[in-house]
């Protein structure tokens, strides 16, 4: 038997990665998984991925209520689920159901969450005066 062939077999599945997922929500919003665009459709599928992203748990009640507001719980429930569906037909399995709670799988980046915790790490280390954080060119960017 050939080499490669026999590792293959004995690979142990915990040592298996997920698709590297990228989420980006600053200056447009896209979803690539393994460098092919799975960015959600527009309306419900698109609004559910960026507040997670932004929220990172959000339980079944709090999505419904947020996308449907004025849907009953059996009619919000029935949505929801199609929207998952629609959604892991597209995107893959970017939107994970716990039970009663959703959230983001756990390899996806986000890059909102990046430059946050980036200029947080700058923040604490760099001693600079209130009020002066961040790079010149994001504050150039931003504001």
């Amino acid at each position: 038997m050939h080499r490669p062939l026999l590792e293959l077999l004995t690979l142990d599945v915990t040592e298996v990665e997920h698709p590297a997922a990228s989420l980006q929500l600053l200056g447009g919003f896209s979803l690539s998984v393994e460098g092919i665009d799975r960015t959600p459709q527009p309306g419900h599928p698109a609004t559910l991925v960026k507040v997670l992203a932004l929220r990172s748990t959000l339980t079944v009640e709090a999505a419904i209520d947020e996308l449907w507001p004025d849907a009953d719980v059996a009619t919000g429930r029935a949505r929801l689920r199609n929207l998952l569906n629609r959604l892991k037909d597209r995107a893959g399995p970017i939107v994970v159901r716990d039970r009663e709670t959703l959230r983001l799988d756990e390899t996806a980046t986000v890059d909102a969450t990046r430059v946050r915790n980036r200029g947080r790490g700058r923040a604490l280390g760099s001693g600079r005066r209130a009020g002066r954080s961040g790079s010149p060119r994001a504050r150039a960017l931003h504001g």
